[in-house]
């Protein structure tokens, strides 16, 4: 086609912004429009185009594209990812993934306890109307394979195939930004390889797999969804590492292609599972390793009690959650701290400078026939509506492909229940009770868990107590923004005014947690020190920054409770690349002599400070005992039996 030329150009659209339920196909339109094949002049490309539609978030934050995992179609398009001053014929390859974006990728939907809907970041009012406007212009995002007709980036030219994302059209015009594009160098494999094993899919496994989990030979991997784009190839790079894997998946042909196309050593449906923790039990009965999560919910919840010591969990979606109106809550997160499970979001989007090395990788196992790769195609842009509803309804067998034209154009061969708390009755005063357990908790959990900077925001809860007080400390001394949280003034006073934490706050005081957060940390906490669990966990969550780390000490509020609550918002973890790792401190017991060589100092020189809450005789260790759970005592709860 010639440049500059005016051609009609069919998109799928939203006909109105839809609700947080899976879309129908009658709320998606065909319809054609004009335009010119051409790069306007001067444009260049520094924002993708779906950054354009942040106001439809409240539309569906039924799969966000930003979670690495959510359902993606493949629309065969001819079509570049969402940056490039290029265009895109789609006559040729045109493949294209829905990947339902309608929410950006700043935009998440979170809940309070009362189960009210707020939309962080990108916050919109009058969303709906916003909304319908957007909806109503700009066909459906996803990933896909293009052609470019016509560049306005030097890194591009005319003829070259490229893949990323693009939306449900025939022809676009997007904005390129840096590693959101790929060129592909390698046409011997087939195209449409491009949209998953590849493209976005198959990075996003290699990534979650091997720079997340950090797994090794032998270990054993569970893969949840694992007949979907990026589980099936999880699986196989287990395999060809010496992991033993089992997958998850909701059909008997689903299962089936599991073990035998995919090579997985087990299978099971979960739908005929009642007790999803016993049938883990069943294929695990020494415990999990290593867990790719695409799901969430139930999943997650029996996944956590059946983790070994030292599991690794990489967060890459939760589907089942998306099209809910509130997220289920997950009840075992005490596991984390148990059995010392590090668990770890991720969006593929940081990791695509490793690309290079994911090829160097896959390619020959390719050619060598040692992975294989299984595709769903639906022909015709036409039915692109019915493969996208199809997914949540988990209809689609592998990558869901759309080919928008028949061009065949090459041929291949083929995270509880164990730790309830330490209540420590002291026989006698110690010089420096700072030292024991609480010391070392605090320093474990501080600097080798959370890996402070200087600089960087701090949240402690329960941060009176006797970990909290010196983690406060420590993390003034490094030069941190402070806030801590306590149950009454008296021990917000001791904290600003004796542990010199930059704020504090009495959170029974506090109608909505999310707020009170927001308050403290307008810029979001970068370290959260989590003592206490629940709602608070909650409210931290869709206040952490971006790559924050939380550290799993305790979670008071839930041990006296008959089921823990459930925590709603661990999407969190994925769209803002969090890490939450729970841990025990005999496992660092090995790091005293330095602990020691750190904390005296401070104590000698006056520049940490400690607070114990003492109790005279053996008689009043009931009482005290019962205070620690309503938060009676102020710091360290310590019955003295004896003097000397």
């Amino acid at each position: 086609m010639a440049e500059g030329e005016q051609v009609k150009n069919k998109q799928i659209i939203f006909k109105d912004y839809v609700g947080g339920v899976p879309p129908k196909e009658s709320d998606m339109v065909l319809q054609t429009v004009t335009m010119t094949l051409k790069v306007p002049q001067g444009v260049k490309g520094v924002v993708t185009s779906t950054c354009h539609v942040i106001p439809t978030c409240e539309l569906a934050c039924v799969s966000c594209k930003g979670a690495t995992s959510s359902p993606l179609l493949v629309v065969r398009k001819i079509k570049v990812a969402a940056n490039a001053n290029i265009i895109i014929e789609t006559k040729k390859i045109r493949k294209v993934t829905p990947s339902i974006n309608l929410c950006g990728r700043d935009c998440l939907k979170s809940f309070n306890r009362k189960g009210d809907v707020r939309i962080e970041r990108n916050v919109i009012t009058n969303v709906k109307a916003n909304v319908r406007e957007s909806v109503m212009q700009k066909p459906i995002v996803g990933f896909g394979v293009a052609k470019v007709l016509h560049s306005g980036d030097p890194n591009f030219k005319e003829g070259d195939l490229v893949w990323g994302m693009t939306g449900w059209e025939e022809y676009s015009l997007i904005i390129t930004t840096t590693e959101t594009l790929f060129k592909i160098e390698h046409t011997d494999v087939p195209l449409s390889y491009y949209t998953g094993l590849l493209g976005m899919p198959g990075i996003t496994a290699y990534v979650g797999f091997y720079e997340i989990c950090d797994p090794k030979k032998g270990e054993k991997v569970f893969i949840s969804a694992a007949s979907g784009a990026v589980g099936q190839i999880v699986g196989q790079f287990a395999k060809l590492l010496g992991c033993y894997v089992v997958g998850s998946a909701g059909t008997k042909e689903k299962v089936d292609l599991l073990k035998n196309k995919f090579g997985f050593d087990e299978a099971f449906n979960y739908k005929e599972e009642k007790d999803l923790s016993a049938a883990l039990k069943r294929y695990f009965p020494d415990g999990i390793d290593v867990y790719f999560e695409n799901v969430g919910g139930v999943m997650l919840d029996a996944v956590l009690v059946n983790m070994r010591l030292r599991g690794r969990i990489a967060f890459c979606g939760l589907i089942s959650q998306y099209n809910r109106e509130k997220p289920e809550g997950i009840h075992n997160l005490n596991c984390l701290i148990a059995k010392r499970v590090r668990a770890e979001g991720f969006l593929v989007l940081d990791y695509y400078h490793r690309y290079p090395k994911f090829l160097d990788m896959v390619l020959p196992y390719i050619k060598q026939g040692k992975i294989s790769y299984v595709e769903d195609i639906a022909e015709g842009l036409e039915s692109a509506p019915a493969a996208l509803v199809g997914l949540f309804s988990g209809r689609n067998v592998g990558k869901q492909v759309i080919d928008i034209y028949q061009v065949h154009l090459f041929d291949m061969g083929t995270f509880l229940g164990l730790m309830v708390g330490i209540i420590s009755v002291v026989l006698l005063f110690l010089e420096f009770p700072m030292t024991c357990m609480p010391g070392m908790t605090a320093y474990a959990g501080f600097y080798e868990i959370c890996s402070p900077k200087k600089g960087e925001s701090v949240f402690v809860s329960a941060a009176s107590g006797a970990v909290g007080q010196l983690v406060g400390q420590f993390a003034k001394l490094l030069g941190c923004y402070v806030v801590g949280s306590a149950g009454t003034k008296e021990k917000v006073d001791l904290l600003k005014n004796k542990f010199g934490f930059d704020e504090a706050f009495n959170y029974k005081e506090e109608k909505d947690l999310d707020a009170a957060l927001k308050r403290y940390f307008p810029n979001g906490i970068d370290i959260y020190f989590e003592n206490v669990g629940g709602e608070m966990l909650d409210a931290v969550l869709v206040n952490m920054r971006l790559r924050g780390r939380i550290a799993v000490c305790g979670l008071i509020s839930q041990y006296n409770l008959e089921k823990p609550e459930g925590v709603h918002n661990l999407f969190c973890l994925i769209t803002k690349r969090v890490r939450m790792e729970g841990f025990l401190v005999f496992d660092y017991y090995h790091l005293y002599p330095k602990f020691l060589e750190t904390v005296l100092p401070y104590i000698k020189e006056g520049k940490i400070s400690y607070v114990e809450d003492i109790a005279e005789g053996l008689e009043s260790a009931p009482a005290a005992l019962v205070g620690l759970f309503s938060g009676r005592n102020v710091g360290k709860q310590v019955v003295v039996v004896a003097k000397e």
